[in-house]
């Protein structure tokens, strides 16, 4: 599905996302990051690589611990653990 993925209003460019089930999410941008995320076991149990479009609903299950990462690890986290702040995370179909 075709879309603009947000968060805090911000454009995130990312197709898919890694998330283990409970609190960590990763987003991927490149190729590189998917193989990478397939390398450390995501998409297998309980872990899974969903489309963007499903960050969202996904934010509203996980646990307290939770934080959005690139996958990659470069730069600071686009939402960190622990944060004092609600982000706003939203999916826009094209």
């Amino acid at each position: 599905m075709s879309g603009v993925l947000r968060i805090n209003g911000n454009v995130v460019d990312a197709e898919e996302f890694a998330y283990d089930g409970c609190h960590k999410i990763y987003l991927i941008f490149t190729a590189e990051d998917r193989a990478a995320m397939l390398g450390h076991g995501y998409g297998e149990g309980t872990s899974s690589i969903l489309p963007a479009s499903e960050l969202a609903r996904v934010w509203e299950q996980t646990c307290f611990l939770r934080f959005i990462s690139r996958a990659d690890l470069r730069g600071p986290d686009l939402v960190p653990q622990g944060y004092d702040w609600e982000p706003i995370i939203s999916w826009t179909p094209h």
